[in-house]
């Protein structure tokens, strides 16, 4: 988006295309990552369907949809106003584009899912016990260990 915003061709770009464009990225990681929140689903699952979700996104623009003509420079606005982000290329992303992502995300987490898989957590770090000869901080007095 920081490209294409600061393109100085002569192809007017707007902010709602920078939104529009901004909201097809996200669209390729919602999913995934709502998912995630859930214990079962392995965090390589979710991001095996955000990496699945974007190449979802660029295979539509790249392919096009009913023979849209310019195939991936449908990604940015055309003058005419016929291709662009306002196509229908655009629309067939914003849905397949994230049940795509779902999908992948559900078949690559079936191998945790079959072994029982939970996330119990991150373990909790062992606090350094005092040693011998050691200056407690608060009252100045030295450590002595038993």
């Amino acid at each position: 988006a920081i490209v294409i915003s600061t393109h100085r061709g002569d192809a007017h770009l707007s902010v709602l295309s920078l939104f529009v464009l901004a909201d097809l990225v996200c669209a390729t990681c919602v999913v995934p990552v709502l998912m995630g929140l859930n214990d079962r689903i392995h965090p390589s699952a979710a991001a095996a369907g955000c990496f699945a979700g974007a190449g979802t996104a660029l295979l539509i623009y790249g392919l096009a949809v009913d023979g849209e003509p310019d195939d991936f420079k449908t990604l940015i606005p055309d003058i005419a106003g016929v291709s662009g982000l306002y196509a229908d290329t655009s629309i067939v992303a914003f849905l397949v584009t994230p049940l795509a992502s779902g999908l992948v995300t559900l078949a690559a987490n079936i191998p945790w899912f079959r072994s029982g898989y939970r996330f119990e957590g991150y373990p909790p770090v062992a606090a350094e016990s005092p040693r011998a000869g050691d200056v407690d901080k608060i009252s100045g007095a030295e450590v002595t260990t038993a």
